[in-house]
């Protein structure tokens, strides 16, 4: 087959399948629309976000055997069990988005890398949830909750007697500056890009189809 007819087969199948074209971008549009407004928040986030605490242990027993806290609290162990334990009471996919298609591998790995603790010594922590700003996130859902997320951690720390009592020194909460996007012009750009890509799938699909015969 020639180029020339392979031309004449694609004009032949726009003015047969044109509506089927149309209707398949429109759809992708609604699609693609819908899913940014579903998951996006239309901020623009300038830095890292940082919470944190420096807390004391009370009655701690200065000796030279004492418990690495910064190592110990970290394990995969203790997190695996950390997050079993909470997991229903924050919703993780807002966190992160993707979070329920990843394996319990990933979810601990994403635990250790953000979950930090500094042991001074003389029961001196510091206790730090990191997100970086390059990391998908929803930011509304941390600002009302991340402060809660390393409550509950240190709650859990001293519900299974890793730590003692405690008293909390020192906040430290680092939210980045946000702009928000005009939500319009990203839905428009959406749904741009949907209805190319859905009328651009129908329409090698349906050529393929004819080439075929």
């Amino acid at each position: 087959m020639t180029d020339y007819d392979v031309m004449i087969v694609m004009k032949n199948m726009v003015k047969k399948r044109w509506l089927h074209i149309i209707a398949a971008g429109i759809i992708s549009t609604i699609l693609f629309c819908g899913y940014k407004e579903y998951r996006g928040n239309y901020v623009i986030q300038s830095d890292d976000i940082l919470i944190g605490k420096q807390i004391q242990l009370i009655d701690y027993p200065d000796r030279q055997d004492r418990i690495r806290f910064g190592e110990l609290s970290r394990t995969w162990t203790i997190l695996y069990d950390f997050y079993l334990k909470i997991k229903d009471q924050f919703n993780y996919d807002r966190m992160i988005p993707g979070w329920e298609n990843k394996s319990d591998y990933q979810k601990i790995d994403w635990l250790q890398k953000h979950i930090k603790i500094n042991d001074f010594g003389a029961g001196n922590l510091e206790i730090r949830f990191d997100i970086l700003k390059a990391e998908a996130k929803d930011l509304t859902y941390l600002k009302e909750n991340g402060e809660k997320y390393v409550d509950r951690y240190l709650n859990f720390l001293k519900e299974e007697n890793i730590i003692d009592s405690y008293k909390v020194k020192k906040e430290m909460v680092v939210f980045p500056a946000s702009e928000i996007i005009n939500k319009k012009d990203v839905l428009i750009k959406y749904g741009v890009i949907g209805f190319i890509l859905g009328s651009a799938f129908i329409f090698t699909f349906f050529l393929i189809k004819e080439l075929r015969r």
